[in-house]
Order: structure tokens, then sequence, then C-alpha cells
């Protein structure tokens, strides 16, 4: 009596189980990808690496993935885009599901499946009872749930087809030109990190003004970082010099910052040490701040300056290192409250000139 049954069920074909397919995977990525928009937006991170872009948040989605498939076919014999075409996962020998099941048939058979160009899915379309290599390692079959009536099928698939092909990809376009707009009407209209292309970094900056030699160097920030560029004047002087300032914040409490300052060449470079000093008190009196430490060091032939100072008015403690090079001035800090972060020597020492 049950083969009677089974063989009187219509299998669900491979385009129509396709369809459920690319309904699931969109009932799970829509609400992750504006959860994910909506962290961005507020907190305004231009880092690639964060969210989206981690392998945190891909296995994340995955799992997710991977218990929606159980938990929804274990409790209903389908999901939501199964539900939607009418049909439905069932035992091959006509036996209730067991949890084992689907287990084996949403692990190791998917991963089996898919693993070369996913012939193993495509299968369902050959085979006479219409069953992927998932289906046939955890002995299953999937089915239309009223096989008199499919009419609605057709319809269904060609609606979500143009969803998938037409109105998902500009669903997704106008999230991110609304986060991009977002982030840069926070950054003064400009696009963040525009000017960075990965985390070792080049500098380029140059000035009118001055001599347009620069020395390049690389550093590697834990993140990708933003670039500006400002003018500042010696005053006594009346001359003006570049500054460029490249900084990751990584969160609220910890930022990563390098500003190189080219100055005239017309100064007075004899005694290096001098203006390194004169640098750190800079820094000193612009945050209220004091030093707890300071030692005069080399950057390799070039004169240098460790310091660490501590600013009770904002709270800010500042691990960094200032080099000297000709007329040019490398300031590398590490801003942060609280616990030191456990990579600012990484940061610091991986400076390097090119």
């Amino acid at each position: 009596m049950e083969n009677t049954q089974i063989n009187q069920e219509k299998y669900a074909g491979f385009l129509v189980r396709l369809v459920a397919v690319i309904i699931d995977i969109l009932i799970v990525a829509i609400p992750l990808g504006i959860l994910v928009g909506i962290i961005t937006v507020a907190s305004g991170t231009t880092n690639p690496q964060s969210y989206a872009h981690s392998s945190v948040f891909s296995w994340g989605t995955l799992f997710v993935e991977w218990l929606y498939f159980i938990i929804m076919t274990h409790t209903k014999g389908a999901t939501l885009g199964k539900m939607l075409v009418g049909i439905t996962v069932k035992s091959a020998n006509g036996q209730p599901l067991s949890i084992g099941q689907i287990i084996l048939r949403e692990t190791l058979g998917r991963i089996i499946a898919g693993i070369i160009l996913c012939i193993g899915y495509i299968l369902a379309a050959f085979t006479s009872k219409k069953q992927g290599l998932h289906d046939m390692i955890a002995k299953t079959v999937v089915v239309y749930k009223d096989p008199t009536n499919t009419s609605k099928t057709g319809l269904i698939i060609g609606i979500v087809l143009a969803s998938v092909l037409f109105l998902v990809p500009l669903f997704f376009t106008a999230i991110s030109i609304i986060g991009l707009l977002s982030i840069m009407s926070k950054n003064g209209g400009k696009i963040p990190g525009a000017d960075s292309y990965g985390q070792v970094l080049t500098d380029t900056a140059s000035s009118a003004d001055v001599s347009p030699e620069v020395q390049n160097f690389t550093i590697d920030f834990p993140g990708m970082p933003t670039h500006t560029t400002k003018v500042s004047t010696i005053s006594s002087l009346n001359i003006k010099y570049p500054i460029g300032i490249y900084s990751y914040a990584k969160t609220n409490s910890e930022a990563y910052i390098v500003e190189h300052a080219q100055y005239p060449i017309t100064m007075d470079f004899s005694v290096p040490k001098e203006i390194l000093q004169a640098s750190l008190d800079g820094e000193v009196k612009s945050l209220e701040g004091v030093i707890s430490s300071s030692t005069l060091k080399t950057f390799g032939k070039y004169p240098a300056l460790e310091y660490q100072l501590y600013s009770k008015q904002n709270g800010i403690h500042i691990r960094g290192k200032n080099i000297m090079i000709g007329n040019e001035l490398y300031e590398i800090g590490v801003f942060y409250t609280g616990a030191a972060p456990k990579d600012i020597d990484v940061f610091i020492n991986s400076f390097k000139l090119k």
C-alpha cells in the first residue's frame, strides 16, 4: 500500500526546487543584509573587512541558513520557499522523515552535492524521482504537496525569477546608496577611504607650496584607514607646509593614526631632536595632557622619539613614535581609553620606509 502511494506522488523537478531555494536564500539574506546596513550606517564604519565583508559574518549567515533549513523541514516538512511553490520533503521509503535524515541531507548531503560545480543538485533534473545527490544520500524525495493542483507553480516561478533578476538587485543598490550617502554626510560629503588602497598604505601627499619630494612609507593598519590632508602654517615664518593624516578607528575607544608633515626646506634641520621634542610638546598642549614617558631612539639612521602621554581631561592614552627624516616628520600613534590594545607595538613597529 505504501509503495502504491509513493508511486502516485508527483516529484518536484529541478526548476521548481531551484525557485524554492532562491526564495529561501532571500528570506534569510535580506533581513541579515538590512541588519548589517543599519549597523554600518549607525557606526559610520568604513572598514571593508568588517560586518558583511568579514569571515565571521559569512560563517554566521551559513549557520543561520543551515538552522533555518533543518528547523523548517523538521517542523513543517518544508521551508517557506517550498511551501510557497507547494512542495515538501519526504522519506523515500514512505516512512516519517527523521531528524537524522534531515541533518544528513542539509549537511554532508549538501556539501557533497555542491562540491563540484553543484552537479549533485543538477542531478535532480535527470533522475527518475527527481532526486539530487543530497536526496540520495539521505534517502529523501521532494514531492508536490497536492499533485492534482500545481497550476499556480508557473506563475510563482515567473514572479520569483523576475524579482530576482530585477527587483532584488535594485533593492540592494538602493540600500547601498542610502548607506553611502549617510556615511558621506558624516564625512563632509567625501567618501571615507577613497584615497586608501589597502591595509599596507603608501603615502604620496604633496603640496604646491613646498618641495614636491615626499618620502614613501608603508604601515600595517588593523583595517582600512581614511586619508585626509591639510595645510598648516608656521606663523613666525609665515610659511605653509602640508600634512597627510591617515587614521583607522577600530572602535569608539581605539584609533590608529599616522601623520606625515613635510616642513619647508628653508627651515633649520641641524638639530632634529629639537623638532621631535617640539612636535611632542605641541601634542601635549593641544590635548592638555601629561607625558608619562619619553625616550630618544633611532629608526635606522634617523632620530626618533618614543613616548606615552595621558590626557586627564579626555581620558585618552596615547602611545607613539615620532621620526624625523630630513625635512619630513612622521608621527605614528595609537589613541585609546581603558586598557591598552594588544597590537600597539605591532602597528607602530610595522612602519617602514620604501
